[in-house]
């Protein structure tokens, strides 16, 4: 069989836009669910415990109280974990631990102030813009607010080394053994003659964003001349749900490849390390 070579020209006339909704079974239970919990916890303030019947009643409520927070899944799982004193576990687990301990569940709500969270919503007078604004809010703003997350932590990296006086360069590229190549975020003093690399990259949510840092990573191991100290600075509860990746990370601080792992808790000890290997080495 021949067949008609067809050309890239041709080929991007015809790409179109994939066809999927966004409504899947679950998806169409959570917004069937909202109307009837909206009416059983009324326009007031909404107590302990009506929470925790609405916890018993409606097995979306956590869901619901999520989207009055605004977060996803992953990143209220997180919290409402750290208000339970558990174990990272995954929000499908924590809406069946709401039904079966619904007044441990509305406790967290509270401290979490949903209940002032949804009287706000519920009491307010919605008008198009208000809308649309959350609808920007809940695409491109968290897209800035995670982007803000890994800048943060570069600045914390960046205030602690001006306070000891460190002389650094910050987002450039070094070139190290043999002639390779790696960018790093922070060069101690300076990219052409690099003492210390440091890479610092703070994880709120999972995903390829991980993985690459782990690219990143090792492309500095791969180009850091025997002389260079590798420091990693990291955070964010991202890691408990990619803990093999942590564990590599690990491993590679075990088998000398990266001197040191800091998280923003040990900033001190980082600062205090950076300044005596600059001053004394």
């Amino acid at each position: 069989m021949k067949f008609t070579l067809v050309t890239l020209v041709e080929i991007l006339a015809e790409i179109e836009e994939l066809p999927s909704s966004w409504m899947d079974e679950t998806a169409r239970q959570l917004v069937d669910s909202i109307d009837a919990t909206l009416k059983a916890l009324g326009k007031g303030m909404p107590t302990k415990e009506d929470l925790r019947k609405e916890f018993l009643r409606e097995p979306y409520f956590l869901d619901i109280c999520r989207l009055f927070l605004g977060q996803s899944q992953e990143t209220a799982a997180h919290t409402i974990c750290e208000r339970l004193g558990c174990s990272s576990t995954g929000f499908v687990a924590l809406r069946r631990l709401a039904q079966r301990e619904p007044e441990r569940m509305a406790v967290v709500m509270e401290q979490m102030e949903i209940p002032e969270l949804i009287y706000a919503h519920t009491s307010k007078e919605w008008t198009t813009k208000d809308v649309l604004v959350e609808r920007y809010k809940m695409s491109r703003g968290k897209a800035i607010a995670g982007q803000r997350r890994g800048r943060g932590l570069e600045d914390e990296v960046q205030a602690v080394l001006e306070a000891k006086g460190i002389p650094f360069q910050r987002g450039v590229t070094f070139t190290g053994k043999k002639g390779q190549t790696a960018k790093c975020d922070f060069c101690v003093p300076s990219k052409e003659h690099p003492k210390i690399v440091l890479e610092a990259k703070g994880f709120e949510a999972t995903g390829s964003k991980l993985t690459d840092f782990l690219g990143d990573v090792l492309k500095i191991i791969r180009a850091r001349e025997s002389h260079m100290y590798f420091f990693v600075v990291t955070d964010g509860r991202g890691w408990h749900n990619r803990q093999s990746d942590l564990k590599k990370l690990v491993e590679f601080h075990t088998e000398g490849s990266l001197d040191m792992i800091y998280t923003r808790a040990r900033l001190h000890d980082l600062a205090d390390h950076v300044k005596q290997i600059y001053e004394n080495e």
